[in-house]
């Protein structure tokens, strides 16, 4: 696939690497899984094979083989040809064919999957883009992904439209600082607005300053997911490309869900916490 235009933020994405902490290499992978893997599976695919995960704005692509694709995640207008298309369906595809996609109007991410996944090349046991890996962090104007060729299929490919409603609330869990919270009984009632967002975290202000105890913490292991709480009383959601270790309090957690579902809220939007009920969750 050549890229005729590239987008704003056009990276290879899978479900990312495993292993590498030690050497301070995270994880990476598709920043909303939940879309990514539902394109693949509507192809037939492996959940976890690459795909090209767009962000904000895409950009044009051209295909010199025949291939099906689909499209999932954030509501981003696309055309083949000129001709309008539908997110979470199969397309095929035919050598010369162009897609050209405009800017999200809802959402963040949005994921282009092909029929056997990109062929892109694989570092440290993933094809996901990471700066110090490939030495670039995004795909560019004049870029070839490969893919391998797929003939007419004789099997229907059955699109899956459903897509899940964008949930107001994200649910949290106590993190290993969750003491250092003053009051953390102010958690279900604040509206917290994104004011940040890339592929490291998403940057989130509280309706109301939330105190500590403490300040800082010795630098310890963090992972995506992790929930800190920085001195200015911002809180910073880790996502797929943080760092291995840092010294906010880690007050928080979320789980995959929760990944995906803040991987497509736009700066400037508003979100609340649920406390999860912990009994519950553990099965007590």
């Amino acid at each position: 696939m050549f890229v005729k235009r590239a987008g704003l933020s056009d990276t290879i994405q899978d479900s990312g690497r495993t292993g590498f902490l030690k050497y301070a290499v995270p994880r990476s992978g598709f920043m909303d899984a939940q879309s990514a893997k539902r394109a693949n599976t509507i192809l037939g695919n492996d959940p976890n094979d690459a795909v090209l995960e767009m962000s904000i704005q895409g950009g044009i692509y051209r295909f010199d083989s025949p291939t099906f694709i689909c499209v999932s995640g954030a509501k981003m207008n696309f055309t083949l040809n000129g001709k309008h298309q539908e997110s979470n369906n199969p397309i095929s595809i035919q050598p010369k064919d162009e897609i050209e996609f405009s800017q999200a109007t809802d959402g963040v991410y949005t994921y282009l999957a092909v029929k056997g996944g990109f062929k892109s090349s694989i570092r440290m046991g993933s094809r996901s883009m990471y700066p110090s890996l490939f030495g670039v962090s995004r795909l560019k104007e004049g870029d070839m992904i490969e893919y391998i060729p797929t003939d007419p299929l004789s099997d229907k490919i059955d699109g899956n439209t459903s897509d899940r409603s964008r949930n107001s609330k994200m649910v949290v869990y106590p993190g290993p600082e969750f003491t250092y919270l003053k009051t953390p009984e102010q958690l279900g009632d604040l509206s917290l607005k994104v004011a940040g967002h890339n592929r490291m975290g998403i940057r989130v202000l509280p309706s109301t300053y939330l105190h500590r105890r403490h300040s800082t913490i010795k630098s310890s292991v963090v992972f995506p997911g992790i929930i800190q709480l920085t001195p200015s009383g911002e809180l910073i959601i880790l996502h797929r490309d943080c760092q291995v270790t840092g010294g906010y309090p880690r007050v928080l957690l979320t789980d995959e869900n929760g990944l995906n579902q803040i991987a497509q809220r736009r700066q400037g939007s508003i979100i609340q916490f649920e406390l999860a009920d912990l009994a519950n969750y553990l099965g007590e």
